[in-house]
């Protein structure tokens, strides 16, 4: 525990330098490209972000942007000028708006910082711009597409690239959206309303720490995603919604999974439950099986609490479990439950 609470401690430590490293970088950008503004009245400019090409395939980044500076409309012409972090050195660029070759790129959390970026490529090299916006995909992808329809008004941006994408007009998004609908409709109403047979919750915590499980879940999971993620670009939808659109996606099959593979034991069980002596072992209404031989879990029963106090620590009763060739454990409400109910029914009665 100590370890633990060492390297986490070295972690916010860690996140605290490199938020103040970022604090301090951004704040002498900003100090520079404030006094470009001041020398510019009556010239139309904006306020813009900058990185080299190779900023793209960089990670992890220190920071959104790599320069921050003004990119001024002269005409015919665009000058970019600005500093990059670091060198101190400072950008002074002048494109000419016939000879530019413009590219849209799309935010991509990882890829481009979750800003949307225009590559301006001429015979003197390539830059990237982005509007000076947080790093927001909404926020940046809107004033980007503004500031690229006002200086190139002949550019034809991208489908998306202006407009708010409607993932229930894109079937691949459609698709995700509801598998993950039912996938969760059906892990929630079938553990919780249709399905009479409980795992047994010593059982669960024993899957859950089992590392052969845990790294067969987490492979199956990183697959899925993986997957569900390059579907989901295939088909035209933006990364940002297709990151959230997939982790919406593993999180309910991770949920739907136990609830499935109960039904799956459930049906290749080859009878019912079956009744099974139990031992109380003390007043938390813990059960042990009096016959150990037979692999059966301990049990503790949390509700009912009345009904269970009317029995002697060490007296032994009979719990109806189902076994499937998947092994899971299972307790049967229907046979479990009725005389639970009718304790409780006689003791309303009186």
């Amino acid at each position: 525990m100590k370890l633990f609470n060492g390297v986490l401690f070295l972690i916010i430590i860690a996140q605290l330098l490199l938020a103040l490293y970022q604090y301090r970088r951004h704040r002498r950008l900003k100090m520079h490209q404030q006094r470009l503004v001041e020398s510019l009245a009556g010239v139309r400019y904006w306020r813009v972000g900058m990185a080299r090409v190779e900023f793209l395939k960089t990670w992890p980044k220190l920071g959104p942007q790599q320069a921050l500076g003004v990119l001024i409309d002269d005409g015919d012409t665009l000058r970019l000028r600005g500093r990059w972090h670091g060198a101190q050195e400072d950008v002074e660029k002048v494109i000419r708006k016939d000879s530019v070759g413009l590219t849209w790129i799309p935010p991509h959390p990882f890829r481009t910082a979750n800003l949307a970026w225009l590559r301006l490529d001429d015979p003197t090299g390539s830059l990237l711009i982005c509007a000076e916006t947080l790093p927001q995909p909404k926020a940046s992808r809107e004033a980007l597409a503004d500031l690229a329809k006002a200086v190139f008004p002949h550019f034809r941006l991208p489908q998306g690239a202006a407009t708010e994408f409607s993932l229930e007009k894109n079937r691949y998004s459609l698709t995700a959206m509801l598998l993950f609908l039912a996938l969760a409709a059906f892990s929630l109403l079938d553990t919780y309303v249709f399905n009479p047979y409980e795992l047994i919750e010593s059982q669960v915590a024993k899957l859950l720490v089992n590392p052969l499980v845990a790294l067969s879940a987490l492979i199956v999971l990183a697959g899925v995603g993986f997957f569900s993620y390059r579907r989901l670009m295939a088909g035209q939808v933006p990364a940002q919604e297709s990151v959230v659109l997939t982790v919406f996606l593993t999180a309910s099959l991770a949920m739907a999974a136990l609830p499935a593979l109960k039904r799956v034991d459930q049906a290749l069980a080859p009878e019912g439950s079956t009744w099974y002596r139990y031992r109380l072992v003390d007043r938390v209404v813990h059960f042990s099986p009096v016959d150990a031989r037979q692999g059966l879990p301990t049990l503790r029963f949390t509700k009912a609490p009345e009904y269970w106090a009317q029995m002697e620590v060490g007296s032994e009763v009979q719990i109806p479990l189902l076994r499937g060739p998947l092994g899971l454990w299972q307790l049967d409400h229907q046979r479990f439950d009725p005389p639970i109910l009718k304790f409780y029914e006689s003791s309303n009665a009186k």
